[in-house]
């Protein structure tokens, strides 16, 4: 609340009426708060015996009760002031910096009680109030005549407590605990701070991994080498003519890495795609690169043009909270209806949430879907029914829409439904589903094909990551994802041997689309010749770099390994020292690339300002 009253003026557009419902909608946020910096106060308040109606036992509770609560309140009142700096709310990162002499932590904190005395003075006010209710209440000895029936009712008073506390922690009965990019359900990520309080996202991000700035070039200089706003985005190839405002529909693949696709392997025996290979030869085709190995790991990527570049996801991440421009976003303010569907349970892979940060208006999932006969007993709605409710689904969306598909079927434990045979009883399990996932993709496009919204429709397929099992796979075709957009109205088909990656999506799309505005990613716009391709990712502490030619391995301070991907497909022969000189472009722009990202995710600026 002080966040909003004390910050009024960057909520002006917030109404009295949306601040009560985000204030209603953040408790479920606060009770975490109070039963975490409550919980030592609550279990002696709790706990069945006689000991606790003792004055000193009485006390020391009081002091519990009145530290953790004035705890809570000094960090929330800190961020009152602090998020005019960083626009979020702060995460356990406050006590690194607090705990860095290189800061001038003294002087600043100085600074700070001269410059917001009145801050200091609401949190002595707050104390006083929380030592006269502490005061105020008496503690009565209720025990009953019939000692063992009072020993009885306390415990199983003890025990609803826990339940009611272990609720309140973990945030209702959903799929998983409550965490900070739950807040985008409720509120645009602008206004996620005003539902989400402090102590909560210091607590959520305690243990977990954070980016120290990286300084490899001035910052004068380190955004000229590579700069991930896009501004003036053109389309000079592979387009004929393009209508205005094409509907468009992102399509996943769930593990539909290239090693399993006939169209990237025309000699394998295994054809298991035969639909998606023929969509694919009516496509503009590229080498595609997925920026992470994992689906949580790939939507910040497709949807708002962020790479994985850190040891944990960016969704799990004490940044998860930074302001970010999604795909939906753009699209809804050029007039587009949004929407993700997806047929897993609802709130799976927090999908749900991140879809309503990444601008998306509507979440279709295995709730919307609404009929548990074709659930596989684990995941959700197998594939073949959804993408029909999805086709279908659409006829009652206004256009131009712009929409997600992602989905499911081939994924771990490779459920078919009852009554599908596979023909080839010498696949894998995985692969039967991947079969089975192809021939719901060919009665989706059979379904939809007959639509009036399809031919006036961008498709870009693509799949999340490569499966687990990679074979011969190596640490840069681990990577190899399709990346293709289907309109045969208006965009070429062509297979390009160029390097495309999971973040070129947004900013391609932006291009065909047309849209006005500056977009934010760290890809380049695939129908731009002046634009060189390249792909980026992290793995067990090395940034891997590809454009195309060289693959470079860079563990932060020094390239440790470059292959000549042409000559030298399997990565054998490390040519690092055969020429270092060479390779200088490429590491001066992975360098620039992650000086960027990482100072930008440090400092909340991962958008167009």
């Amino acid at each position: 609340m002080s966040l909003y009253f004390l910050n009024i003026g960057r909520f002006s557009e917030v109404s009295f009426g949306q601040f009560l419902y985000l204030f209603f909608v953040g408790l479920r946020f606060d009770l975490f708060a109070l039963v975490v910096f409550n919980a030592p106060f609550i279990l002696m308040q709790a706990i069945p015996f006689q000991l606790r109606f003792d004055k000193n036992y009485q006390r020391i509770a009081a002091v519990f009760y009145v530290l953790g609560n004035a705890f809570a309140l000094m960090l929330n009142l800190i961020d009152t002031i602090y998020f005019r700096f960083i626009d979020k709310r702060s995460t356990s990162e406050l006590f690194q910096f607090f705990g860095n002499s290189d800061e001038n932590i003294g002087s600043l904190l100085g600074q700070f009680f001269i410059d917001f005395w009145y801050m200091f003075l609401i949190f002595i006010v707050l104390i006083f109030i929380l030592y006269q209710v502490c005061r105020r209440i008496k503690i009565k000895n209720d025990r009953q005549p019939k000692p063992k029936m009072w020993y009885l009712t306390q415990t199983i008073a003890l025990f609803l407590i826990f339940g009611l506390s272990f609720l309140a922690i973990r945030g209702g009965f959903q799929l998983k605990p409550i965490g900070m990019i739950d807040a985008a359900k409720y509120a645009s990520i602008q206004h996620v701070p005003l539902v989400l309080n402090t102590p909560f996202t210091v607590v959520k991000t305690i243990g977990k991994k954070t980016l120290t700035e990286r300084k490899y070039f001035s910052e004068e200089k380190f955004e000229l080498v590579f700069s991930p706003i896009q501004n003036d985005l053109h389309v000079n190839r592979f387009v004929d003519s393009i209508p205005d405002k094409p509907n468009v529909v992102v399509l996943i693949l769930e593990s539909f890495g290239q090693e399993l696709i006939g169209y990237y392997n025309a000699t394998s025996e295994k054809q298991l795609t035969p639909f998606l290979d023929s969509l694919l030869q009516e496509s503009l085709t590229f080498e595609g690169f997925a920026n992470g190995r994992r689906s949580i790991e790939a939507l910040p990527s497709i949807l708002a043009g962020i790479p994985s570049l850190m040891e944990i996801d960016f969704t799990t991440s004490i940044y998860a909270g930074n302001n970010l421009t999604g795909l939906g976003s753009y699209l809804k303010s050029d007039g587009y209806t949004t929407a993700f569907f997806h047929g897993g349970n609802n709130g799976t892979m927090n999908f749900d949430s991140f879809s309503r940060s990444m601008g998306f208006d509507a979440y279709f999932g295995r709730s919307e879907f609404g009929d548990d006969t074709y659930f596989d007993g684990r995941w959700g709605i197998f594939d073949d029914p959804f993408l029909q409710f999805t086709a279908n689904e659409l006829n009652n969306f206004a256009q131009p829409f712009g929409l997600v598909l992602f989905t499911l079927s081939s994924h771990h434990p490779y459920t078919l439904p009852e009554g599908y045979v596979v023909e080839n009883e010498t696949l894998t399990p995985f692969e039967k589903t991947v079969c089975y996932a192809d021939v719901a993709l060919k009665h989706f496009f059979e379904t939809a094909s007959k639509m009036p919204w399809f031919d006036n429709t961008i498709f870009v397929i693509t799949a999340d990551h490569v499966h687990s099992k990679l074979g011969l796979y190596n640490s840069l075709r681990m990577y190899s994802v399709p990346l293709a957009f289907y309109a045969p109205n208006f965009i070429q088909k062509k297979r390009m041997a160029e390097v495309a990656q999971h973040t070129d999506i947004l900013p391609s799309l932006a291009a065909l689309l047309q849209l006005d505005e500056p977009v934010f990613s760290y890809g380049r716009n695939v129908f731009d010749t002046l634009k060189s391709p390249f792909f980026v990712n992290f793995i067990n502490q090395f940034y891997q770099y590809f454009d195309g030619t060289f693959f470079i391995r860079f563990d932060g301070n020094e390239t440790t390994t470059v292959f000549d991907v042409k000559n030298d497909s399997l990565l054998k022969n490390n040519i690092l020292k055969e020429n270092n000189v060479a390779f200088i472009p490429q590491q001066s722009d992975l360098k620039a690339i992650i000086q960027s990202y990482t100072n930008r995710m440090v400092n909340n600026k991962l958008f167009v300002e």
